[in-house]
Order: C-alpha cells, then structure tokens, then sequence
C-alpha cells in the first residue's frame, strides 16, 4: 500500500545512509499531528508523549528506504537533501509492506519521496495547513 502523509520531519538521515542493525539506509522519522493519523497506519505509529513531552501533540512513525529519496520543495522543483531539515513541514510518500522474519511479522514503512512544504516549524505550536492534492508530485 502506497500512502501519502502530512507531518514534520525530524532526525533526517537524508544525505548518507545511517547504520542500524546490521543495514544502512536513509531514514526519517514522522511527527503526524494526532487528529490527522489514520487507523491503516496504528501499525506504524507510536504515541510521541511516551518519548518526549514535547511531542505530545504526534504520533510518530519511522521510515526509511535503502534508495536515494527524491526530494522536492511546494513547487515540485527537485531540491537537495541539505534543504530539509528538522521540523520541517512535508509531504511524506511511503510503502506500507508486511514482512516476516524468524517466525515474526509486522510492518515497516518506506520512503519513496518527500515534499517540504515550508521550514524549520517549532514542534509544539505547529497547526496544519491543508494543501490540494495537485500541489503533490507523486499523488
């Protein structure tokens, strides 16, 4: 399943693949605000008030890719990874897929491409705004 969702980035590893267990891969994880988290991702997502008080507004996901992640600013012009920074307000295009490992499954979220829609958001005071869907390279 191939989803797009709205959040802020946080802890990009987006200009050199980051080493955890055993792989290496560029990874992100996802602040999505509580009211717009969707139930096909509860998978995927933790309650960010377990982590930190400052996220107690987010869930947060994890998401990764062993590929180069296509990166494009609100006017669908490719930009570089060192533009993108934490709390920084995306669009986030993942692969949802299932996997199976020594008799355990689960499910692991995918970057395919990220949209910065505007930048450096401080993370407690964020509200959304709503972008239509043409405005997104990959809807």
């Amino acid at each position: 399943m191939v989803k797009i969702i709205h959040g802020f980035i946080n802890y990009p590893h987006l200009t050199q693949k980051w080493k955890a267990f055993d792989k290496e891969t560029y990874s992100a994880m996802i602040l999505i605000k509580k009211e717009e988290a969707t139930d096909d991702i509860n998978d995927l997502i933790s309650d960010g008030a377990e982590i930190d008080e400052k996220y107690k507004d987010f869930y947060i996901m994890n998401a990764s890719s062993i590929y180069e992640i296509p990166l494009y600013d609100r006017k669908l012009k490719q930009i570089d990874a060192t533009d993108i920074c934490s709390g920084d307000e995306c669009n986030f295009k993942v692969s949802i897929k299932e996997w199976n490992y020594r008799n355990k499954t689960g499910k692991k979220a995918y970057l395919q491409a990220i949209q910065k829609l505007s930048s450096g958001i401080e993370i407690s005071t964020v509200d959304f705004i709503s972008y239509e869907d043409e405005e997104l390279p990959f809807s």
